[in-house]
C-alpha cells in the first residue's frame, strides 16, 4: 500500500488508526498491533527463536524489528554444544575441537558470507508483495485462499548473521582458543588438522565485520567480552 498506515485486505488498502498495520519486515509478517505493544513472532524460515517489533505511536508506528535472539539453522547444533561446554557437560579434546572449528567455519560461511548470496536468483511471484496497485480481479482470484496469500514468505536471501549466531560464534571461538593455548605437542589441535587455524580465522573475520557493531554492543552487555578481547 502507498500509505504506510494501511494494510492489504479483500477490500483493498485500508488505513489502520488504532495501531500499526500488518507489515512485512526482516523476513517476518508482523500482524496488526495496538500502539505501545510489541508483536512477538517466530523467526524467519531457516532460523529458530522469536523476534519482536514495537508499535510506537510517538515514533510514527512500527519500529525496527529486533531479531537478535534468532538462531540460523546451521548454528543450532553449535549453540547446543556451546551450552553443554558452559555447563560442564561437554569437554574439549583434539577431535572435538577440530570438528567444532570446521562446523563453525562452515556455518559462518554459509550464513554470513555475502559472496554466497546471488541476488539475481531472488524471484518474486504474484503473491510476494503487498501492493497498493493490486486490481480487484487479482484480489478476487485469491479470495478463497487470502490467508495463505498474506502469509506467503518473501524469498529472502540471508547473508547476515543474527545476534544469537554471533553470540554462539564468539563463545565457541573463546572456548577453542582458550583450550588450544593450554595444549602442547601432539595435543595441539592445529597439529592434527592443517585447516584448524584457517577455520578459526575465517569464522572470526566474519563476525568482526564492522556491520555487526550493534550486535557486538549487545553481546558485550551479555558477556562483558568485546571484539578486542577476541
Amino acid at each position: 500500500c502507498s500509505n504506510s498506515y494501511a494494510e492489504v485486505t479483500l477490500h483493498g488498502c485500508e488505513v489502520v488508526y488504532e495501531g500499526c498495520p500488518k507489515s512485512f519486515a526482516a523476513g517476518v509478517w508482523w500482524p496488526r498491533t495496538v500502539f505501545a505493544l510489541s508483536s512477538i513472532e517466530n523467526c524467519p524460515p531457516k532460523s529458530r527463536g522469536k523476534g519482536s517489533r514495537l508499535c510506537d505511536e510517538t515514533s510514527g508506528g512500527w519500529g525496527v524489528p529486533n531479531m537478535f535472539n534468532c538462531t540460523s539453522d546451521p548454528f543450532w547444533d553449535l549453540r547446543k554444544q556451546l551450552s553443554a561446554m558452559e555447563q560442564g557437560e561437554l569437554h574439549l579434546n583434539t577431535f572435538v575441537s577440530v570438528k567444532m572449528a570446521s562446523d563453525l567455519q562452515h556455518a559462518t560461511n554459509v550464513v554470513g558470507n555475502s559472496k554466497n548470496s546471488n541476488k539475481k536468483e531472488a524471484k518474486f511471484n504474484d503473491f510476494s508483495l503487498e501492493h497498493s496497485l493490486m486490481t480487484r480481479n487479482r484480489l478476487k482470484n485469491v479470495e478463497n485462499d487470502f490467508d495463505n496469500f498474506l502469509e506467503f514468505e518473501y524469498p529472502v536471501q540471508q547473508d547476515r548473521l543474527y545476534g544469537a549466531d554471533l553470540l554462539v560464534t564468539e563463545g565457541i571461538l573463546h572456548e577453542l582458543i582458550g583450550y588450544e593455548v593450554m595444549q602442547s605437542g601432539l595435543n595441539l589441535s592445529h597439529s592434527q588438522d592443517k585447516d584448524y587455524i584457517r577455520n578459526l580465522v575465517e569464522a572470526a573475520s566474519i563476525i568482526l565485520d564492522e556491520k555487526y557493531a550493534p550486535e557486538w554492543k549487545r553481546l558485550k552487555e551479555l558477556t562483558t567480552r568485546g571484539p578486542n578481547d577476541l
